[in-house]
């Protein structure tokens, strides 16, 4: 929802992936991948692996990929990527 309303968000954070996050009991930080740095097309990027114990529900893990935004207004601001449920991180390198 870059760009979007509060409301929006709300709306968007109703997806499953997020759901789990949102009012989430506890959550912790496993591992921080390898800063890449930015290119002339795209800016720097960084994978976080975080581990989420919701109010209901089992534990789940999450792959969040951080970009840095190269152009104003949010130039050097890291923005959220992508985040996928690890278990749907079929075929993925996720050595950290």
């Amino acid at each position: 929802a870059q760009g979007g309303s509060f409301d929006e968000f709300i709306t968007y954070a109703s997806n499953p992936t997020f759901s789990t996050m949102v009012n989430a009991k506890e959550y912790s930080i496993e591992n921080v991948g390898a800063y890449i740095k930015g290119t002339n097309t795209r800016g720097a990027m960084q994978t976080v692996l975080v581990k989420v114990q919701p109010l209901k529900g089992e534990e789940r893990s999450f792959l969040w990929t951080m970009a840095q935004e190269r152009r104003p207004p949010r130039q050097g601001l890291w923005l959220v990527h992508e985040c996928i449920n690890l278990e749907n991180a079929i075929g993925l390198n996720l050595d950290f």
